[in-house]
């Protein structure tokens, strides 16, 4: 089962309101190639996102379908293009780049533009993109261009003083990034927004000592990660208990040592543990427990 969740649970998570999940669910599917199924169960409204996914099942025929300004037909683009690199004989300058993104209002021709500018100016063009993210224009394009530069210290600097708007689209041109933007986790840990824990659950074990440091969910769930939560599982803390069951039904190669860990808090009757999973969507092994643990417990809460 991928990261402790078998492969309907990522389908179904496509749709789910928790944008970590919903965002890590493309990386899942993506990993898996399925690009028929981010085509045929993936909301188009995620936008750029979607269309990283569909870059990484890298199947150009496969994509041909759907409208022409849909996200299949934009990274079958971006497939071909990453097969046959333009030789650019004419070569417009930075601000004419620049000027030909804001002026179509055409999708598809927006992103051919925002590829010509990466490929003719690369990171001179960045100063350009985070001015644009800061007034809110093109930004999830911006985004998406910045994530393919690669380059973290810019947008780490741009965090400081930008508006919430502006903090989400920064976190999610590190998302594109995922553990090679790892320099950015504590800019990242101090917003706490959706699209900054998104950015961090996709830096995987990079990013879990920091999460966990900061109480914070979801969590990468790899070895170590799980060792720390189990330790606050069963503190006499009733908070740290309820936190560290919440982040243990999180996603990662060692989902499946979280199990015990929980179940052992359900059947010593630890109502924090029932608490934190309440409204979670737990592993499939998990939901009979749960369902012991509310029959165990339902008649003492109906006799007070």
């Amino acid at each position: 089962m991928p990261l402790g969740r078998d492969d309907r649970f990522w389908q179904q998570a496509l749709h789910q309101p928790d944008l970590p999940t919903r965002l890590l669910a493309l990386r899942v599917l993506a990993s898996q190639r399925q690009a028929q199924t981010l085509i045929d169960l993936a909301n188009p409204q995620l936008g750029y996102p979607l269309i990283w996914a569909l870059v990484q099942c890298d199947c150009p025929q496969l994509l041909a379908q759907g409208p022409p300004d849909g996200p299949a037909r934009a990274a079958r683009f971006l497939c071909l293009r990453r097969r046959h690199r333009q030789n650019w004989v004419k070569r417009a300058n930075l601000q004419r780049c620049l000027s030909a993104i804001a002026q179509t209002a055409h999708p598809l021709r927006a992103l051919a533009c925002t590829v010509r500018l990466l490929e003719l100016h690369k990171e001179k063009a960045i100063p350009g993109l985070l001015q644009w993210i800061q007034r809110d224009q093109h930004a999830d394009l911006c985004a998406w261009a910045l994530g393919q530069l690669g380059l973290v210290t810019p947008l780490i600097h741009a965090f400081v003083g930008a508006t919430p708007r502006a903090r989400y689209s920064l976190a999610m041109a590190l998302w594109y990034l995922g553990p090679a933007g790892a320099q950015a986790i504590p800019a990242l840990i101090e917003d706490g927004g959706s699209a900054s824990l998104a950015a961090l659950l996709a830096m995987q074990e990079r990013a879990s000592p920091a999460l966990i440091a900061a109480r914070k969910t979801p969590v990468w769930l790899d070895e170590q990660a799980v060792e720390q939560l189990a330790l606050l599982a069963f503190d006499l803390d009733p908070r740290l208990r309820h936190y560290a069951a919440e982040a243990l039904c999180g996603y990662g190669p060692a989902a499946q040592r979280a199990l015990p860990i929980l179940r052992q808090m359900l059947r010593s009757n630890d109502y924090t543990a029932a608490q934190a999973l309440t409204g979670q969507t737990p592993p499939t092994d998990l939901v009979q427990e749960l369902r012991g643990f509310e029959e165990r417990n339902l008649p003492r809460v109906q006799d007070l």
